[in-house]
Parts: C-alpha cells; sequence; structure tokens
C-alpha cells in the first residue's frame, strides 16, 4: 500500500469514527452493512460532557471502510508520553504484539533469520477464539514510512497494518488496521463471514494497555518482564493470572490498610 493510500485510510477511519459515510457517492459497499457492519462496527460513546467526548474520540475510534477494492475495519488510538521514535521500539515486536490479543492463541511462531527487512517472512499457527478459526498463515512483512503492513498468504483477510503518526510533542496516534479481499456480488459466503476477525478493537486496546503500562509504571521492579511474559500464555490461563495477581495485590493492601489502621492485631 502506497504511503498516499495509507494517508486516506487513516483520514477515513478518523471521520468515520464520527460519521458513517455510508451515503458518500464515491464508494459501492462490497458487503452489506447488515452482514458486516454490526458485527465490526464501533464508535466513542455518546456523553454529554464536551470534555469528556473529546477526551473519548481522541483515544479510541473505531470504523469500517467499504470499497470496491476493500472492505476493512480500524481502530485508532490515543497514545499520551509517546513520541515516533519511543513508540516505534516497541511496534517492531511482532510477535508480542499478536500475543497481546486476548483473542488469539498462537500454538507456533517460526520467523526467518536475521533483522526486518522488506520480505522478512513468518509463519505462526493460531486459533482465534472470536470466530473459532484455526489455521496455519505465512505473513510476509513491508516497511512504511511510519508503520509496516503485514501480507496473508491464504485466506479472507488480506493484511494487517499498523501505523503512528505525530498527536503532540508527546503524543501519538496509532491505527491498527485489518483489510480483506473483496467478495463477489451478491450475499457473502459463509466461510468469508466466519472469517470476520471480531478481536480487532480488542487487541487494539490491549497494545494501548501494554503501552501505557509500561511508560508509566516501568520503573516497578520485574513490571517490564512480567508484561512480556504474561501474552506469552494462551488466552484463558492469561485471564486467570491477571484475576490472580490482582487478588493478591488487593489482599496485600487490605492487610497492609489492616496493620496501619489496628497496630495492635
Amino acid at each position: 500500500m502506497s504511503p498516499a493510500a495509507l494517508a486516506e485510510g487513516v483520514a477515513i477511519g478518523a471521520q468515520c469514527g464520527e460519521e458513517s459515510g455510508a451515503g458518500e457517492g464515491n464508494r459501492t459497499p462490497a458487503l452489506s452493512l447488515g452482514s458486516l457492519g454490526p458485527a465490526i462496527r464501533r464508535r466513542p460513546p455518546s456523553v454529554d460532557s464536551p470534555i469528556l467526548a473529546k477526551f473519548l474520540s481522541r483515544s479510541i475510534v473505531g470504523c469500517m471502510e467499504h470499497t470496491e477494492s476493500n472492505n476493512g475495519a480500524w481502530i485508532t488510538l490515543h497514545l499520551p508520553g509517546y513520541t515516533p521514535e519511543s513508540f516505534s521500539a516497541h511496534v517492531l515486536r511482532l510477535e508480542h504484539l499478536f500475543r497481546l490479543n486476548p483473542f488469539l492463541r498462537l500454538d507456533c511462531w517460526q520467523e526467518d533469520g536475521g533483522a526486518l527487512v522488506d520480505g522478512w517472512c513468518v509463519r505462526m499457527h493460531f486459533l482465534n477464539e472470536m470466530n473459532g478459526i484455526e489455521a496455519s498463515r505465512q505473513l510476509t512483512w513491508h516497511p512504511l514510512p511510519r508503520g509496516w503492513w503485514l501480507e496473508y498468504d491464504s485466506g479472507w483477510k488480506k493484511t494487517v497494518q499498523l501505523t503512528w503518526e505525530p498527536y503532540s510533542p508527546s503524543a501519538i496516534t496509532m491505527t491498527l488496521q485489518e483489510f480483506y479481499h473483496p467478495l463477489p456480488e451478491g450475499d457473502a459466503p459463509p466461510f468469508a463471514l466466519q472469517e470476520i476477525d471480531h478481536s480487532l478493537f480488542a487487541w487494539g486496546k490491549a497494545i494501548r494497555r501494554d503501552l501505557l503500562w509500561r511508560r508509566r509504571f516501568g520503573w516497578v521492579p520485574l513490571l517490564n518482564r512480567y508484561l512480556d511474559w504474561l501474552p506469552t500464555l494462551a488466552p484463558a490461563p492469561r485471564r486467570i493470572t491477571r484475576l490472580l495477581v490482582w487478588s493478591s495485590f488487593l489482599e496485600l493492601l487490605l492487610f497492609c490498610l489492616l496493620l496501619w489502621f489496628l497496630p495492635g492485631v
């Protein structure tokens, strides 16, 4: 995808997050909104406070694009405290990014040796818990001026793309996009609808949460190692581990409070 097409996609995503854009005359839906849109579209919550609405609109914006050549969805996230330079080091850890998806179980991740260069490949075997798809895919990595995109060798999903843009001197916006192959006119076949990845928005928010935790609490001993280790677990054990960690922390906090207020205990 060219940088011009990339810039257009990001702009459309930001615009569609506020307006549906379904009535624009320069787009021809390749799939009906009834079949694909409700399953994957998200909008910022409607709130009364203008300040809160503005914050939500720039924090998480999700949308869908319908054109003759692309069916795609994306989520745009606001990341305070990051610059393009500091952010780029994190998003080149591809295996870690994929394992952050809370509904994707990676059973195999086999990379080509060497550094990330155009045409670099990785083979993975996965189970997507949201749509029940278990498959093996080869992904080919391609760089972009501010990001990268991965091309799938088979299946209805065509590419996954991650880009970032400066938002302010101390913040950026990250856009995570997935595009699917066009379908013939008429109703979408069942296999295509089954391959819709409903976990895109959860995946984007998990990436944002991981990055913000590292920025805000990276000084805590062993926290970065914990954040690196947790995604290596399968989704179900990961949720259980997170629950156990938080419950243990709350129990320790309650115990410390009791010792503080009841010194004679």
